[in-house]
Parts: structure tokens; sequence; C-alpha cells
């Protein structure tokens, strides 16, 4: 929003933003694409179980440290 406010182009800004969600959505389905021809799908539930939770012991980390 900073930027569609501090810019005179807001159309501009709006098709980056687009363009950005399409290329990074692209990514990940190529990526998921790879992975399911590499992995079973066993594993796949068990990585990603475990990156959730490595996410979210991090997050409570961040969360509980004083400031």
């Amino acid at each position: 929003m900073m930027m569609t406010a501090e810019s005179d182009l807001p159309v501009v800004v709006f098709c980056g933003a687009a363009i950005a969600l399409i290329l990074t959505s692209f990514l990940g389905v190529i990526a998921g694409k790879w992975l399911s021809l590499k992995f079973s799908p066993y594993w796949l539930d068990t990585l990603a179980g475990l990156s959730f939770i490595i996410l979210a012991i991090g997050l409570l980390w961040d969360a509980t440290r004083p400031l």
C-alpha cells in the first residue's frame, strides 16, 4: 500500500505485485512437481510436518525472547 500511495502509477504497482504472485506460485508448482518425483508421499508428508514444527519452534522462540 505504501508503494501505491507513493507512486504516481498505481496500476504499475498492481501489475508488479500480480506478476510477483504469479511467478512465486509457478516456482512453487515446479518445486512441488520436482519433489514429488524425487520423494515418496510418505517422506513429503514427514518433511512438511517437520518443517511446520521447526517453524513453530522458531516463532515461539522469537515470541518469548525478552525485548
